[in-house]
């Protein structure tokens, strides 16, 4: 781009070529906006059509055993689904923040890992 410090107005040689592509890219959207007028719904999707999404058998036998794991790692852990409710609203409550509780999850963490 060619800067010009005295703004005479005129264009470089460039930047009229560029102007230039740009008048003609403009007329040919106008054309093409014309050919398809009517045809088009928001986005630029012919009207009535409508997205979709297909998810693979093998996605879905993915997302199938990942539901299935985590609910084996709740059990495997003795948290019954009642016992995880009342753990997910003590969090909302804020009753896990306390100095004394966060001391008491260090503690058996260490015993945990034999420290």
């Amino acid at each position: 781009m060619a800067i010009d410090p005295l703004k005479t107005g005129t264009a470089s040689p460039l930047d009229a070529a560029r102007l230039g592509q740009t008048a003609a890219n403009k007329g040919a959207q106008g054309a093409a906006a014309a050919k398809g007028a009517g045809t088009s719904a928001p986005g630029g999707t012919p009207a009535g059509t409508r997205d979709s999404v297909e998810l693979s058998a093998d996605y879905r036998a993915l997302a199938a055993r990942s539901a299935d794991a985590a609910g084996a790692a709740g059990e495997a852990a003795g948290l019954s689904p009642e016992r995880m409710r009342e753990v997910l609203d003590r969090m909302k409550s804020g009753f896990y923040d306390s100095a004394q509780v966060r001391d008491q999850i260090a503690g058996r963490i260490q015993q945990d890992l034999g420290l």
